[in-house]
């Protein structure tokens, strides 16, 4: 009987899987498949695109994530047991890095914002915590001969009771990490204070060089509002930026309930130190508006009559300008994303309408190709909202 307790776990697991596998057997018998259908435009710019997101039934509590190619669309729930527990539906970004550098990608379970890449190197910066010792561990492959050097370093508490890597940049000499700090100043009152925080780290030694907040916030909900900081650079693109970009929106009590009635547009530079505010115009750029960084040029997106237009904010001189994107589709109200590769702009756009891609020119904002995502079938009460896109 020495041996009871690994055959009685042996049937646990051969139950559950056997379980898993009926229960799919009956949960996926009418999945709907998806192919991207041409409008208009060169097709060539979509080939090996993989579209990511989550699809909803509306007679069930909660969606599941879905993988639509050329070829497939696939549905977490259809994947086998083990299949299930090593298919990763992250982010593409993430999930290339595992695909590329999978020895040194093991372990680390965090997204993209704790990373940075050129072509030289790839770089990782992970917080300690809080419990003990606070600060960083960092580790840098260098591409070239493919070794990893790794190092930690402590930083000042300071009262932080929580720190979350949002952006890490790089140069020769130093790793920039910029952090979203939560602490309390005085600790017999109640409101606390957040703020997003600038250390950077000498590669060389691994010491701590700088130590700056580049702005602080009071969380202090009220009836009357408050305040809230938002992140604006895109944390799944891990290549340089000069720039790191958030807002402050001012939340204040509506009719029903509370939103945004304003919105304070800022820019910090990493190679100055300088924090300075965006000059936005209020009449153009609506509260809560959706901003996409890229290349020192912040996008914002909105909708016209004839398609949409992209406003350009160049951060380094301030100018503002517009460009007109007539389109045979409508940008649906709904979930957007604006994601920037090989010189393209991908605008997957979803809503309870349907599910539409636009492909635009980086430099010339002319439109390059749009689709649809159809369905084989008549579709009700589902809903299908995209949220990343893969390129091989």
């Amino acid at each position: 009987m020495r041996y009871w307790k690994v055959i009685v776990l042996a049937a646990i697991v051969i139950l559950g899987i056997g379980t898993y596998y009926i229960q799919n057997a009956f949960a996926n018998s009418d999945y709907p498949e998806f192919h991207l259908e041409k409008v208009g435009g060169d097709e060539d710019v979509v080939n090996g695109l993989t579209f990511m997101g989550n699809y909803f039934d509306n007679y069930k509590e909660i969606g599941e994530n879905v993988k639509i190619t050329s070829e497939d669309t696939i549905y977490q729930s259809e994947l086998s047991y083990f299949d299930y527990l090593t298919e990763v539906f992250q982010d593409s970004t993430i999930r290339r890095l595992q695909s590329d550098y999978r020895k040194f990608m093991r372990g680390k379970n965090e997204g993209s914002s704790a990373f940075f890449e050129d072509d030289k190197r790839l770089i990782y910066a992970g917080s300690l915590g809080i419990e003990s010792d606070i600060g960083f561990r960092i580790e840098m492959l260098d591409k070239e001969v493919n070794e990893t050097t790794d190092f930690q370093v402590e930083i000042p508490k300071n009262n932080i009771n929580y720190m979350n890597v949002v952006d890490v940049q790089a140069d020769e000499k130093e790793v920039i990490i910029t952090t979203r700090n939560f602490y309390t100043h005085n600790p017999n009152e109640s409101e606390t204070e957040e703020g997003f925080h600038v250390y950077r780290i000498n590669i060389e030694n691994g010491s701590l060089i700088g130590d700056e907040i580049i702005y602080e916030n009071k969380v202090d909900h009220s009836d009357k509002g408050w305040t809230e900081l938002i992140e604006v650079n895109n944390d799944m693109e891990i290549g340089k930026e000069d720039y790191f970009v958030f807002r402050l929106d001012h939340m204040k009590e509506k009719e029903y309930g509370f939103e945004a009635d304003g919105s304070d547009y800022f820019a910090y530079h990493f190679e100055t130190n300088e924090l300075k505010e965006m000059n936005l115009p209020n009449e153009r750029l609506f509260v809560e508006k959706t901003a996409y960084v890229h290349g020192g040029v912040v996008y914002f997106l909105n909708k016209t009559k004839s398609g949409f237009e992209f406003i350009r904010y160049q951060m380094d001189d301030g100018e503002l300008n517009t460009i007109e994107v007539p389109t045979t589709l409508n940008l649906n109200e709904g979930n957007t994303n604006v994601i920037f590769h090989d010189g393209k702009i991908f605008i997957p756009n979803s809503s309870e309408e349907g599910n539409n891609l636009f492909v635009l020119d980086e430099k010339t904002g002319k439109l390059v190709y749009e689709g649809k995502l159809s369905a084989d079938r008549e579709l009700e009460n589902v809903y299908l909202d995209l949220n990343d896109l893969a390129f091989e």
